[in-house]
């Protein structure tokens, strides 16, 4: 893509502010999306809800979930790279995702939206 639309410079690329999510790599994350449980899924959409990162309070006040549950699917993200871990200047865990997969996860969201308004 970047050698089509670009000469094959990535410094053109990187002067628009927009990540680039072909095809190629929805494919990709289609594959390790469709494979998360739906607590994981309630996790990343809830961090992705988020524009800073999410603390562990945040996200059980979002997700609703039992903590054992939420605590299990936040590990078994940070496994598989799908968000990030940090920590506050109180020491406090926060989360994020890495923008290509913050940028899937809200067409995926905005995607269902569609798809629930069509249907109605």
């Amino acid at each position: 893509m970047i050698q089509d639309l670009f000469g094959g410079r990535v410094s053109e690329l990187f002067k628009y502010d927009y990540l680039v999510l072909n095809e190629d790599l929805k494919d990709k994350l289609n594959l390790i999306f469709y494979r998360l449980s739906y607590l994981e899924k309630q996790v990343i959409y809830a961090i992705a809800e988020n524009t800073e990162a999410a603390s562990l309070s945040e996200l059980i006040d979002k997700t609703q979930l039992i903590h054992i549950d939420l605590f299990s699917a936040i590990q078994s993200l940070v496994r598989r790279f799908l968000i990030e871990q940090h920590q506050n200047n109180n020491n406090e865990r926060l989360f994020t995702l890495q923008p290509l997969v913050r940028q899937y996860v809200n067409f995926q969201m905005e995607s269902t939206k569609i798809l629930s308004s069509d249907e109605l």
